[in-house]
């Protein structure tokens, strides 16, 4: 039986922390590397090899299937990316997707229709629904509940928080809630990543079952903590160490567990082992992430052009 191909689109920083962890698959795989940068793909042929099936290529080439695809562009190469690969693989089973998936908000059909047309299961990849003390919570949490995500300036507001606005989905059964854009800051500064925009400021979003989430990032320097409260049951994530306090309703009684961010090194590969064999993973599916997409960056591009005073025609944030 011939092993699984495994095409792997971007190979920046996020794209090789995929392919370390697609070589720590414990199956093998044929793996193409796919990026236009010289540079970039120098940098991944350093990453000591899991396979002899490992090609690095600049341009897509002609593959007759591709059993899983990683596309892990910004934001604004994505939606080409996405093209290049259906035009030359002959049939593409499976893909995840890097958020923030596209910069233009007609892409998100778009690319749905063609994904339906074609077949193709497709994730996004949040992955705090894989770890494993953020998945207990979804077990012990009741609705409604209350969570607040602050920290200082190393953190990227927009590149940060549609994991977080997709976590509050997932501890709340719903992707349907609304985003209140009063509480963040007027004037976007220039993003880590060139071409892109950042912000300061809070966003908020309240869900029909009265659960909220907000997310806080101001231009102090400041960890990374996560609160969650329900009735029974109240967290405090120090995101930044690794570690949680946990109260399940006992006062004064917290326990103090871990909570580690898990790399995405150590995560790819298990993902891919999964869809691989089963088809199926824990990360959200295409359209549930698009709701979540859409109704956190619609409200945040209709701030910038009321407070910058001027039409944006794209999502600037990746």
């Amino acid at each position: 039986m011939a092993s699984p191909t495994v095409v792997l689109i971007g190979a920046g920083a996020l794209g090789r922390h995929h392919l370390t962890g697609l070589y720590r698959m414990s199956a093998s795989c044929r793996i193409t590397v796919v990026d236009p940068s010289e540079e970039a793909l120098k940098s991944a042929k350093e990453i000591p090899v899991g396979t002899d099936y490992v090609t690095f290529v600049t341009e897509m080439p002609q593959i007759n299937v591709v059993d899983l695809a990683i596309i892990a562009t910004t934001s604004g190469h994505r939606a080409a990316a996405v093209a290049a690969l259906l035009e030359k693989a002959g049939t593409v089973r499976h893909l995840i997707l890097e958020k923030i998936l596209f910069d233009k908000k007609e892409q998100y059909q778009e690319a749905g229709e063609l994904l339906k047309a074609k077949k193709i299961r497709a994730w996004v990849n949040h992955p705090r629904r894989l770890y494993p003390f953020h998945q207990s919570l979804k077990d012990k949490i009741r609705a409604p509940f209350a969570a607040h995500v602050r920290a200082g300036a190393r953190f990227g507001l927009m590149t940060s928080v549609l994991h977080y606005a997709d976590y509050f989905t997932y501890l709340a059964g719903s992707d349907t809630f609304t985003t209140d854009t009063s509480l963040l800051r007027s004037g976007a500064i220039e993003s880590k990543r060139k071409g892109y925009l950042e912000l300061f400021g809070t966003l908020i979003f309240t869900f029909e079952n009265g659960s909220w989430g907000a997310v806080t990032t101001l231009p102090q320097e400041g960890p990374l903590r996560v609160s969650i409260a329900s009735r029974g049951l109240r967290a405090e994530m120090l995101e930044s160490d690794g570690t949680a306090l946990l109260n399940e309703g006992k006062r004064n009684e917290w326990q103090k567990l871990d909570a580690p961010l898990l790399r995405q090194s150590d995560l790819t590969g298990a993902v891919a082992e999964r869809i691989l064999k089963e088809g199926t993973c824990d990360l959200p599916e295409y359209e549930t992430a698009v709701r979540t997409h859409l109704a956190v960056l619609e409200p945040v591009r209709e701030f910038l052009e009321k407070t910058e005073g001027k039409e944006y025609s794209a999502y600037p944030f990746t």
